[in-house]
């Protein structure tokens, strides 16, 4: 869930940040050189396809932490699951305790 959702904004990221390098670096050639005749030569713009792939890769490493850490949370919540599958809770005396049994005992 996390690398999809890592993936995702890294897409969206990579498509938005291509074309906002696009219509920023013409205006910006625009106003400074006054020509943008070698603006789209392959020379120059083979480098906002490179800026896209690093980004998603960049994203999707930074994924990668989050899911490791949920993936042992999870396995460790396992542990606090009696063979019902009912949350035992335990007090810092070592008393074990139901949440079924919780509610159900309460007036």
């Amino acid at each position: 869930m996390f690398l999809y959702e890592a993936l995702i904004l890294g897409l969206i990221g990579a498509a938005v940040g291509g074309v906002m390098t696009l219509v920023i670096g013409y205006s910006v050639v625009s106003a400074m050189i006054g020509s943008t005749a070698y603006f789209f030569l392959s020379e120059s713009i083979i480098y906002v396809p490179y800026g896209m792939i690093i980004e998603v890769v960049v994203c999707v490493a930074s994924g990668l932490y989050p899911a490791w850490k949920a993936s042992n949370m999870i396995s460790s919540m396992r542990s606090w699951l009696n063979n019902s599958g009912d949350l035992l809770f335990i007090i810092p005396g070592g008393a074990r305790f139901s949440f079924v049994s919780f509610i159900f005992s309460l007036p």
